[in-house]
Order: structure tokens, then C-alpha cells, then sequence
């Protein structure tokens, strides 16, 4: 049964995420119950029945139900987890076998996770789901936050807003991609895959609030012009690679185009980031990648991207989602990188006391089997990163070697201290 009359139309982005899940855990969360994470997922979705976390998303249909009774069933309970348990947790979920709804709930002791259909919206909207959970029946207030869509014509807006300002920004888009743009050279030899649609996984890691100080010190000294986010992503890359993870010298850079809305839509939910890929040396350094976001950013790239998207999927014949499976992978890895910062929605969440630390880890799925996706996200004085990747194409012990080691020295991996090469 349909709760709205209404129907909700798609973006291109919608359409393309609709067959793609966002799985993130929270906690330890004080006093934690099954109960009354219902009541907080109950009041999200009726405070807005045709609100984002309400949608039934269909990638074959042209518009799409609001189903707010969907989340009657969502919420299950599985035995509790410790943080050494956790990244095994994300990996269960993600793998569960069968049909899935838009939204579903595990609580696990003190943890929740929240699996949703990346249709519903980007990171913006996850951390509002999981803060609201975290919080109990009256969601701290977030379900009004979460009510707040984008508006239909964001993108049209976008576009004219930011280009009209400066047509010239349409050239140093053109120039930027031809800068990034792949060189044609000799094409790798592909290797052949068995089963690797079932070996989804994810690995963890979390740097302590004294080695964020350090890194930032270390930054601020050796790379004027890094920010924290360019530093995160040199340094996983570096260590990946150190590992003997050989990666692609492009990597994608996830950009959130609310920046080119007014700002009073910024804090609106829906599909409004895209991967940008750029191309950078073997060992990126921070303030290239800096550099490169500012350039990309400035000149409209991202949203452009957004617009080509919407305007080849309304010329191309609708079609279904599923296609042949993937047979073959590049050996060098696919790295994407979506750095969430410090979400100020998470300081109201109500962390357990007695000593574990507060963790926040969204799980994105790979683009591909020779994919891998870093998302790092600070939250109670530490960084959180977590690593999503197929283990039957990366090997699974080198990328949690390579995580644990950026975590527990970050300055040593940039500066290169401890390899094998340096020097």
C-alpha cells in the first residue's frame, strides 16, 4: 500500500545509484534499544511521507512511489559485536542474500547499521539517518532536517547560476578535463574473474586524535595549501601503494555540488555529489590533489558533469539495470576517495562512556571489481577510514596493513620513512 499519492521523477544519478547500497555503522550508542530505534526510523519517515528516506526506488520506472510502510519491518536484531566485530558486521549485511528494501536496520548491541538504496540521497542524508537512530524516538530534531529535500529544478539553477556568473568557466572546464584525460598508450592486460559479485568486504581503521595533530602539523610545515581532506587522500593512496596495491594514476574525487546552490539549499537532501577522476603522479602529493579539487571546483566541472549526465540519459532509450556481469578487471586498482569531514550532526549523538571509541563508518559499494572506495569521516577526536573493494581482485590483508599503518603513523607514510625505496 502506497502512502502518498504523490510520485517523485528521478534525477539521472538516481536512476544510475538505484541498484548500488550505502551500509554505515554507528556507535557505541548509550543505552541502545531495538525499540526505540523503531519509534526514531517511524518518526523519520511520517514526518515527511513524501520525504527522501520514504522512496521506493524502481531504476526501470520513470517515476517512483513514496512507501513510508515499508519501514514497518525494517528493524532486526543480531547478536552484539565489539569493534573488532564491526568491519565483519558491515560485511554480513552487505552480502545478505535476497531482495532488499529501500531502507533496512541492524542493531547489534550498542551498534546500528543502517543499509539503504543509494537512490535515496548521498552521505548528507546517511548521517541524518544514522544520527536520528542514535538518538531515540524524537531523532534529536533530525527528521526535520531529513524532511528537507532538494528542490526539482536544483541542478537547471545550479548550472545557470554558476556558469552565468562567468561564462568563461565553460573553457577551464574543458581545459581541466583535457588535463585529466587518460593517455592513450598501450592497454594493460585484463585478468579474468570467477565469481566476484559475492565478495564484497570491507576493512577498517581508526587514527587516534594525537596522530590527526600530527599530520596536520606535519601538513601545515611541509605542504602550504593541503587540506585535511587532500592530506587524507595522499596519504591512503601512498599507503595502499607502499603495501604493493599498485592503483591507476587516475583517482576519483567525490565532489558535493551543493556548493553551487544557494545557501539556503545547501543543507537539502538527494543526489547532489559526483566523482570527478584526476590524474596525479604515483605518490600524490596533498597539495597537488588540493590544488587540483580548488581548480575543478572553481570551474564548475562537477555540476557540469551532473548536467551532461541528466542530458545523455533523457536522449538515451530507458533500459534495464541489469546487464552482463563483468568478466575481466584491470590490475591496477580504481581508487575513489569521499572524504565526510567532521559532520556536526554527529555531536549530538549519545556515545557510550566507557571507554570504546566513537565510530561512524559508511561502507559504499566498489564501481566494479577492480574498484576500491576510501571513505574517511572524523568523528569523537578520531579519523575513521573504511576500505570497500572485492577480496577476490585486492588482497585483503594488504589493504588492512595499508590502513592500519597510515593510521598509526600518518607522517611516516607521506615522508616516506620505513620504505624500501626511499632514499
Amino acid at each position: 500500500m502506497s502512502g502518498s499519492s504523490r510520485r517523485y521523477r528521478p534525477t539521472a544519478l538516481d536512476r544510475a545509484l538505484a541498484g548500488s547500497r550505502v551500509v554505515s555503522v554507528i556507535g557505541p550508542v548509550r543505552d541502545l534499544r531495538a525499540e526505540d530505534v523503531r519509534a526514531a526510523l517511524s518518526r523519520l519517515v511520517h514526518t515527511a511521507p513524501d520525504g527522501r528516506v520514504a522512496l521506493n526506488p524502481d531504476p526501470n520506472a520513470a517515476e517512483w512511489e513514496y512507501r513510508p510502510d515499508l519501514v514497518e519491518h525494517a528493524v532486526a536484531e543480531v547478536a552484539p559485536v565489539g569493534p573488532d566485530g564491526i568491519a565483519g558486521l558491515l560485511t554480513e549485511v552487505r552480502n545478505r542474500p535476497g531482495p532488499r528494501l529501500p531502507v533496512e536496520i541492524t542493531v547489534s548491541g550498542d551498534y546500528i547499521v543502517v543499509d539503504v538504496s543509494h537512490a535515496l540521497g548521498d552521505g548528507l542524508l546517511i548521517v541524518l539517518i544514522l544520527t536520528a537512530l542514535a538518538n531515540g524516538p524524537d531523532t534529536g530534531g533530525m527528521d526535520a532536517l531529513a524532511a528537507r529535500a532538494l528542490p526539482a529544478d536544483g541542478l537547471r539553477s545550479g548550472l545557470w547560476r554558476h556558469f552565468r556568473a562567468d561564462p568563461r568557466r565553460l573553457r577551464q572546464v574543458l581545459r581541466l578535463r583535457a588535463r585529466h584525460r587518460a593517455l592513450d598508450g598501450t592497454p594493460e592486460e585484463p585478468i579474468e574473474l570467477g565469481e566476484w559479485e559475492s565478495t564484497k568486504r570491507a576493512v577498517i581503521s581508526r587514527m587516534p586524535g594525537e596522530q590527526i595533530a600530527a599530520l596536520r602539523a606535519w601538513g601545515k610545515e611541509h605542504e602550504p595549501g593541503a587540506t585535511t581532506a587532500s592530506l587524507s587522500a595522499a596519504l591512503y593512496a601512498t599507503a595502499l601503494r607502499d603495501e604493493g596495491i599498485e592503483c591507476d594514476d587516475r583517482m576519483f574525487v567525490l565532489m558535493d555540488c551543493r556548493r553551487y546552490l544557494p545557501e539556503q539549499q545547501r543543507l537539502r537532501n538527494g543526489n547532489f555529489a559526483v566523482g570527478i577522476s584526476l590524474r596525479f603522479d604515483a605518490r600524490p602529493q596533498p597539495r597537488a590533489i588540493a590544488e587540483a579539487v580548488r581548480e575543478v571546483t572553481e570551474s564548475g566541472w562537477p555540476i557540469a558533469a551532473m548536467g551532461i549526465g541528466e542530458v545523455k540519459s533523457a536522449l538515451r532509450r530507458p533500459r534495464s539495470a541489469a546487464g552482463a556481469p563483468v568478466v575481466t578487471a584491470q590490475r591496477r586498482v580504481r581508487l575513489a576517495v569521499s572524504d565526510m569531514g567532521r559532520p556536526a550532526a554527529l555531536e549530538a549523538v549519545r556515545w557510550s562512556d566507557d571507554g570504546r571509541p566513537p565510530v561512524v563508518i559508511p561502507y559504499i559499494d566498489p564501481d566494479g571489481p577492480d574498484a576500491m572506495t576510501l571513505c574517511v569521516l572524523e568523528v569523537g577526536g578520531g579519523r575513521v577510514v573504511s576500505a570497500s573493494f572485492h577480496d577476490s581482485v585486492i588482497d585483503r590483508g594488504r589493504v588492512q596493513a595499508a590502513l592500519d599503518r597510515a593510521s598509526a603513523d600518518p607522517v611516516a607514510v607521506l615522508s616516506g620513512a620505513g620504505r624500501a625505496d626511499a632514499g
